[in-house]
């Protein structure tokens, strides 16, 4: 029988917290090696348990988009829902769009100037294809109780309704062994994640529906609850630090050419870099004034060096309530499937 290696992270606890789905982290340079295509290689996934499972597969030689528009290694290029060992033939896999290099596209989105800055010869992969695409809002797959929604960056039991949230950044530390922060979301988090840029085919929002200086939520003092309880698996905030220093330094400016949320409002601040504040709408600033970060708050922060902003970046980060940081190590596990 031929095997295909996997890291596995279980249903169950990790970091005090529980998660509701297994979670199957597949190398696009495994399935090939096995023989397998993405849809073969979900199936042969499945397999694995017979409970509910999220699988997804990474290219270490792709880039995607976080939700804030920053460039990340590792995309993911299928996600995919298992249950009783199956994958719903219709609703249960997607592959994801890769979006050709052109000017044009740059110019659209112009988070995407640091893509030949900080990563060339990388393709860049988004949301999923529109040639496979099932529903019309949702980035989601689901085959009988597991749901992979937000192109895996939301995953839930349908049936239980128990709900983790693990953003790009975070999931990704595990597949590459990463340490990870594990905790509630918090107030400033749920904020955060409604601050986004617009983008084609994006992982979370389909169509460019949020400009950058405006929030997606659009709930005004309401968006601090919107996802503040629910648990969630983040990278350490020094990664973060470290990728928003490198876009800034690339020449993007928050509000215009990436998202207003607070953590790079806060750093741009320190870095002494441009900010578009015009363009941050009134009804963004309730949403950031809602949980603190008021303008005369950033005014205040102190001029940094990049050396000390990731020194003191769990200082300076917001975001996370009750967070534990936890080696990937001692919750992934590093498995062979065979088929």
């Amino acid at each position: 029988m031929a095997k295909i290696k996997a890291r596995v992270v279980p249903e169950g606890n990790i970091g005090g917290l529980y998660n509701p789905l297994t979670l199957i982290l597949l190398d696009a340079d495994d399935v090939k090696a096995a023989g397998l295509d993405y849809e073969q290689a979900m199936k042969v996934a499945a397999t694995y348990t017979d409970g509910p499972c999220g699988i997804d597969i990474y290219d270490r030689n792709t880039i995607t988009t976080t939700s804030d528009g920053l460039l990340a290694e590792c995309g993911m290029v299928a996600i995919g829902a298992s249950d009783q060992g199956l994958v719903n033939p219709k609703y249960g896999w997607l592959p994801m769009y890769e979006e050709p290099y052109t000017e044009e596209i740059v110019k659209e989105e112009p988070n995407l100037k640091a893509w030949q800055m900080l990563y060339p010869g990388y393709r860049l992969v988004k949301g999923p294809s529109p040639d496979y695409k099932k529903l019309p809002v949702h980035n989601a797959v689901m085959t009988g109780k597991a749901g992979n929604n937000n192109s895996a960056s939301e995953i839930m039991n349908l049936v239980t309704m128990r709900e983790m949230l693990f953003p790009f950044l975070g999931l990704r530390s595990l597949f590459w062994g990463d340490d990870v922060r594990i905790g509630h979301a918090g107030p400033v988090f749920s904020v955060s994640i409604g601050m986004m840029f617009p983008e084609r085919y994006g992982r979370i929002s389909y169509f460019p529906t949020c400009e950058s200086g405006n929030t997606l939520h659009n709930s005004g003092a309401f968006a601090q609850t919107l996802k503040k309880d629910l648990p969630c698996v983040t990278c350490t905030k020094k990664m973060f630090a470290g990728y928003i220093i490198r876009h800034l330094n690339c020449g993007l400016v928050p509000a215009r050419d990436i998202a207003c949320a607070p953590s790079i409002l806060t750093l741009a601040c320190c870095m002494g870099k441009e900010i578009a504040w015009e363009r941050i709408t009134d009804r963004a600033w309730v949403e950031l004034d809602s949980v603190g970060f008021t303008r005369e708050y950033f005014d205040s922060l102190p001029r940094l060096t990049e050396e000390e902003i990731l020194e003191r970046a769990d200082e300076l980060i917001p975001g996370m309530e009750d967070a534990v940081t936890v080696k990937a190590a001692d919750i992934v596990l590093d498995v062979e499937i065979e088929f």
